[in-house]
């Protein structure tokens, strides 16, 4: 990856490799829908739509391994966590912009564990 890229890009879950550094574009919201003015014989089908990430926006997180349609990713706390490829699009993010925002995050929510 060239070390100046000043843009984060979408990438494909087959793509992702450990040590690689990501974080959620946006992810996806299944609902039925409620109250509508359908007939009640018509069976109700599912709504999906497209939210951009509320909390934690463009923090990185660091990929530990891979399983499709899992990622098992690290956040700057330490705290690890799961992420379905089917719900998230992730982009994947520069170094220098992961390195000096997990220094930042470090001093308030402590680091990536060395591992």
């Amino acid at each position: 990856m060239n070390e100046d890229m000043k843009i984060s890009k979408p990438v494909a879950p087959e793509d992702l490799q450990p040590e690689m550094y990501v974080a959620a574009l946006t992810m996806m919201i299944e609902l039925l829908p409620r109250g509508c003015d359908e007939p009640e014989w018509k069976k109700p089908e599912v709504v999906r739509t497209v939210w951009l990430p509320v909390e934690d926006v463009g923090v990185p997180l660091r990929v530990v391994e891979v399983c499709l349609p899992f990622v098992l990713v690290e956040q700057p706390s330490g705290k690890h966590q799961t992420l379905d490829t089917r719900r998230y699009r992730l982009a994947r993010l520069s170094d220098q912009y992961a390195k000096k925002a997990c220094k930042k995050l470090r001093a308030t929510n402590g680091g990536f564990s060395e591992s």
